[in-house]
């Protein structure tokens, strides 16, 4: 159940909401690759310009080019721990950081360096997205965003990587409000540049924990806190908070 309003961002903001299927319900019914993955709307500006935050891999590629290989599988060796601590399971059986490891193999498939090749293959895309946003007269920001490099067009493809998104996101708009509500993946150099994305855009930038598992993929990119939480876009409507409800 999502708690009463006051109550639901006061534990956004001290990081005590965790967004699961369970706590947040109908939801997660959207197709994968719909809009709202690699775009999202602010604020109007001071000149009357929508704000739309648009997903751009080449920014995601930049990050990944200032670190050296030993600090990509540094990144690579710790992501089945965290998705233990997320409480990733197979078959609902819960596993361990090394048999997590041992079945992605992500340090062996160098995972990020296969996101950098992905993130310039689809740029051209997401390029043309934006320049068709700006001609619609919309204010372009542009986010971080690394597509899963592992991604495969085959059904039987047993290979799944991390898409790490940051477009999908709960952004928070009315009166002078400007906040917005981004995963973090526990991959620092990617969550700290989108998160200086969105400040650069004028917005308190509230990081959430616990979308490793939910970003973790066969396609190119991953599920966010919007198509999570699709019930809280305007008009809101809030359940009474029973705290026996956890």
């Amino acid at each position: 159940m999502i708690p009463g309003k006051e109550e639901f961002f006061a534990q956004l903001e001290k990081g005590e909401f965790k967004f699961t299927k369970k706590r947040v319900y109908n939801t997660g019914a959207q197709p994968s690759y719909h809009t709202d993955v690699y775009l999202g709307l602010g604020h109007v500006d001071e000149n009357g310009r929508r704000i739309v935050f648009i997903a751009d891999s080449k920014l995601g590629a930049q990050v990944l080019e200032r670190m050296t290989p030993k600090e990509r599988r540094e990144i690579e060796r710790k992501l089945p721990s965290i998705l233990a601590e997320e409480g990733f399971a197979a078959s609902g059986i819960p596993v361990s950081a090394e048999q997590i490891a041992k079945r992605f193999q992500w340090e062996e498939h160098k995972l990020l360096d296969a996101c950098l090749k992905k993130a310039y293959e689809v740029s051209e895309k997401l390029d043309k997205s934006a320049r068709e946003m700006e001609g619609l007269g919309y204010r372009v920001m542009r986010i971080p965003y690394l597509p899963n490099g592992l991604a495969s067009d085959e059904p039987s493809s047993e290979t799944f990587g991390i898409s790490f998104n940051y477009s999908n996101v709960l952004v928070e708009v009315y009166d002078n409000v400007r906040r917005v509500y981004i995963p973090e993946y526990g991959f620092p150099q990617m969550d700290e540049a989108a998160t200086e994305s969105y400040q650069d855009a004028g917005y308190k930038v509230t990081r959430i924990k616990g979308f490793v598992t939910h970003s973790l993929t066969p396609r190119l990119d991953g599920a966010g806190l919007d198509c999570l939480t699709s019930e809280i876009r305007f008009p809101v409507k809030w359940a009474k908070y029973d705290s026996s409800k956890k």
